[in-house]
């Protein structure tokens, strides 16, 4: 049944990713009046489409893709003036954090592949010192016994903070982009990305810990390490996508599967970057300034009520919206 509601309605599903590629890389302006026609026509199609297969194949893969193609369609369907800058805020307001929650079961996949190691590593090197040779970077101990003289975990001054901060900026997004790209290989890269990113923070923690400066790592990380890991695990769980989407594409082609699963990861990866920018410039300001620690551990409380307010909360608006649409033209 579903094979035959996939191959009757695919033609039209492609020509509308057609006509959106062009649109893409030229606006509406790329299209004739008759191809800016069948576009709006094609797009309430593919949304009856999507009502249909939301009623009668809900946890088929095929409901997923239609909601990422409709839902990059969308903003050229109701495009304004100022479409540019609306599209913009449209993404950052709508799109990324309804983006994250379609995708929060491989967020927390990325995020148990990191934790679990981190618990590990922590477990073994606090219980067993001779462990740090393996799992602990070297240097930590002449850091722990700096953090020991100074009471600072980064001791970075006020006129290195800027060049702190860009340098923060782009290792964290280096890690978020090889999170993301090793999806490519099924993803097992993404895995070990944030496998060893775990291993080694959770070494960390417990060196620290052990040599009496616990204190100070985790204030210093308290003010940023909720927005930079959160991205991380966004970026290791894009990654797993596109290597979900390659071993098990469901009732779609493999192809299909892995273009679907690509529109997500990107919008993940854009929106996760754009936090990236914030978490590196808090990290090169805040955390390692002379705030007393119960001051940045509050701004991070602070901050992860801000962060997972919006990645929860916004959007849901138009998320509601859509779905009212969609059950009219499922009537």
């Amino acid at each position: 049944m579903i094979d035959r509601f996939i191959d009757t309605r695919k033609p039209r599903w492609d020509r509308l990713t057609a006509l959106l590629s062009r649109v893409r890389r030229g606006r509406l302006s790329r299209l004739t009046a008759a191809e800016i026609e069948e576009f709006g026509a094609l797009y309430r199609e593919t949304a009856s489409d999507l009502a249909l297969a939301r009623r009668d194949y809900p946890s088929a893969p095929v409901a997923r893709y239609l909601n990422g193609l409709l839902s990059q369609a969308h903003p050229y369907v109701y495009a304004r003036r100022g479409g540019n800058q609306r599209s913009l805020l449209r993404f950052f307001t709508q799109e990324f954090p309804a983006t994250v929650r379609r995708n929060g079961h491989l967020v927390l996949l990325g995020f148990l592949s990191f934790f679990l190691p981190a618990i590990l590593a922590y477990v073994l090197i606090y219980t067993t010192p001779r462990a740090s040779a393996v799992l602990v970077p070297d240097g930590m101990e002449s850091r722990i016994a700096q953090v020991q003289r100074t009471g600072n975990w980064a001791d970075i001054s006020a006129s290195e903070s800027s060049v702190a901060a860009s340098t923060i900026m782009t290792n964290n997004i280096r890690v978020a982009v090889l999170a993301f790209t090793g999806g490519i290989f099924l993803g097992i890269p993404s895995l070990l990305v944030l496998a060893l990113n775990g291993l080694t923070i959770g070494g960390v923690a417990a060196a620290a810990q052990r040599g009496g400066v616990g204190l100070e790592l985790w204030s210093f990380v308290s003010p940023h390490g909720w927005i930079e890991l959160t991205v991380i695990f966004i970026a290791g769980g894009a990654g797993m996508g596109l290597g979900k989407a390659v071993l098990l594409p469901g009732l779609l082609s493999r192809r299909d599967a892995l273009v679907a699963a690509a529109q997500e990861a990107v919008r993940l990866l854009m929106g996760g970057a754009a936090l990236l920018v914030v978490a590196g410039t808090i990290e090169g300001f805040i955390s390692p300034s002379a705030l007393p620690p119960g001051a940045k551990f509050a701004f991070g409380v602070l901050t992860a009520v801000a962060l997972f307010s919006y990645l929860l909360l916004s959007g849901r608006e138009g998320e509601e919206d859509e779905a009212a649409a969609l059950d009219l033209i499922d009537r």
